[in-house]
């Protein structure tokens, strides 16, 4: 971190939401509202929603961080921590890390991370064991900004009208793997994988938007752990586009029941598919002895 960025972080401060406080909860639900990631339902009143937000984070089922830089409002997170909440799935011992959002003007200084580890001391002490988020499969600044942190994509939340990944971090054992990936991909190591094959590296390169791959990955016992961009290395063109790193955490154990698993869910799968042909063929076959005179 240059001089200059370490000077300006240290002005910047993190904290929760004090319950009490209308004016604060206020002051973090207005800041959402300019930076358009919320809106006043057209039934109800920006002061309704204040005191709706109040009476939430006063009844613990949620908690919300600001980042403030000379007393101004320049960041606001949340940490759902009630089931249900915000439209959450989360069980007991889960929280859910929702609504990061930063003054465009203060982007890529690390408060992102500031925010992100307070949500995981106040989940902590909410007495939650891993806190989990989905991202659009595109959003790489906030895909980045959670691997960063310890997170790892270990799901896929498939939509109507987009894919998201979940994200996981375990908030009592995060060992995270610490190495040079771009040193890896360099060094012929790290490679591009584009197929799911029978043999696969422990450590290898996907494209985010090769869902059906992640998919077959994360079967095997694969999490995306990092990403990597086109200029995170000196040669801009050693990789052309932005890509996960994928790493398989499983035991020699736990890859054969997963690979148990997966064949016999392929089994499965193409058993019912030959039970749907037969069916098919049997309405196909009864249909024409109908028409034989």
């Amino acid at each position: 971190m240059n001089p200059e960025k370490a000077e300006n972080m240290e002005q910047i401060t993190t904290s929760a939401v004090d319950p009490e406080d209308i004016d604060n909860v206020a002051d973090y639900y207005k800041f959402e509202i300019d930076n358009d990631f919320s809106k006043v339902p057209e039934q109800s009143t920006f002061e309704k929603m204040a005191a709706f937000r109040q009476k939430q984070i006063q009844e613990n089922k949620l908690q919300v961080i600001k980042a403030t830089e000379n007393g101004k409002t320049i960041g606001t997170s949340i940490v759902v921590l009630e089931n249900g909440t915000m439209g959450k799935n989360i069980k007991d011992n889960e929280a859910w890390a929702a609504g990061t959002v930063i003054d465009k003007s203060k982007r890529g200084q690390g408060i992102g991370e500031k925010l992100s580890y307070e949500q995981d001391r106040i989940a902590r002490e909410a007495g939650k064991e891993s806190i989990l988020t989905t991202i659009s499969q595109d959003n790489f600044p906030s895909m980045r900004l959670r691997l960063k942190v310890g997170y790892e994509l270990d799901g896929i939340d498939e939509r109507s009208d987009e894919t998201n990944y979940f994200y996981r971090k375990n908030l009592i054992n995060n060992d995270k793997i610490e190495k040079d990936w771009t040193q890896e991909v360099e060094s012929g190591k790290l490679k591009l994988l584009e197929t799911d094959e029978k043999e696969v590296d422990d450590e290898i390169l996907v494209d985010p938007n090769n869902k059906e791959l992640i998919a077959e990955l994360l079967l095997k016992g694969y999490r995306g752990i990092n990403l990597l961009r086109p200029e995170d290395f000196t040669d801009k063109k050693t990789i052309d586009k932005n890509l996960l790193i994928f790493v398989n955490t499983a035991d020699q154990k736990e890859k054969q029941l997963l690979a148990a698993q997966i064949k016999d869910q392929k089994f499965n799968q193409e058993k019912d598919k030959a039970y749907e042909n037969d069916q098919t063929e049997i309405l196909k076959i009864r249909d024409d002895l109908k028409n034989i005179k």
